[in-house]
């Protein structure tokens, strides 16, 4: 029997997790937002029990389709923000139709130094050539957490060409994002002050950008700020570094300390099924490539 992988990366609200000042917005000569999420899609194929991205109900990223993320980044990138990392997520990105052609007009507008794909790796159909010869990093959150499962998809990747390496993520637990809380305003100050997803977890859905996913998940769009309104860089600065805490913040659960929740935990074990289906599908296109 194959046995789990350890884990190797702390949850977010872990107390083992160093507690670092926020700093959202750079002013730097290479970029001023260090990554930049966005969801190209509301579908997945694990309904995870605390799942933070709200899925199976996940709301709709955006209002008049992919096109609304491409007018977003071009405005953005005319008001003279640069970003070191646009990190391209679900749902569930591999079951993206149209991944392939949107990753091109994302690249296209050139605002970014890199783009990566977040996947969980148990639909690598949608993780093709073209896909990987499109980014510059993936990332897999891996639930599986076997030896077999990532050494195959190191030796998928490496048959489709691509030589960057395969970012694992195996956390040991998740932050709980479900339990309702009400933090103190001094609470939800130093939460504001050193949280982990300003730095890591500024949105862009619906034509605004977000501080964190949960604001955008939890449709609080009047927490963010609308692209179209702004008028110099300054605003997005002034958004992003602001030493307020959004309305929001002092609900918000990934920080209140709450215990650690199992990550991924499925109710009808659909991932060893999906795991077994992914597996054959890698054994089979790279044997169809040695020949």
């Amino acid at each position: 029997m194959n046995e789990k992988l350890q884990p190797n990366s702390l949850g977010n609200n872990s107390v083992h997790r160093e507690k670092k000042g926020a700093e959202p917005f750079l002013l730097s000569d290479d970029f001023q937002i260090k990554e930049l999420e966005i969801s190209l899609n509301t579908k997945c194929n694990l309904r995870c029990t605390n799942c933070g991205f709200k899925v199976p109900a996940q709301p709709e990223p955006f209002a008049h389709g992919v096109d609304q993320h491409i007018e977003s980044l071009f405005a953005l990138k005319k008001l003279g923000v640069r970003i070191g990392k646009i990190v391209l997520v679900g749902g569930e990105i591999a079951l993206h139709k149209n991944l392939t052609s949107d990753l091109k007009k994302i690249k296209d507008v050139m605002v970014s130094s890199e783009v990566e794909v977040v996947t969980n790796g148990l639909y690598p159909q949608g993780i093709d050539y073209e896909v990987l010869n499109l980014i510059d990093s993936l990332v897999i959150s891996d639930y599986v957490r076997t030896e077999a499962f990532e050494s195959l998809w190191e030796e998928y990747v490496k048959s489709l060409g691509c030589t960057f390496r395969i970012n694992f993520r195996r956390k040991d637990f998740w932050d709980d994002w479900t339990t309702p809380v009400l933090m103190s305003a001094d609470a939800t100050q130093k939460a504001w002050d050193t949280c982990f997803y300003r730095n890591y977890d500024i949105t862009l859905e619906r034509g605004r950008l977000f501080s964190c996913s949960r604001i955008a998940k939890n449709l609080k769009d009047d927490e963010g700020l609308s692209i179209s309104d702004i008028k110099n860089i300054a605003e997005v600065e002034a958004y992003l570094n602001s030493v307020t805490p959004r309305p929001s913040c002092s609900t918000c659960t990934p920080v209140a300390g709450l215990p650690e929740v199992i990550v991924a935990r499925q109710e009808d074990g659909k991932e060893v099924t999906l795991s077994k289906a992914a597996l054959t599908h890698m054994k089979s296109s790279i044997k169809g490539k040695c020949r």
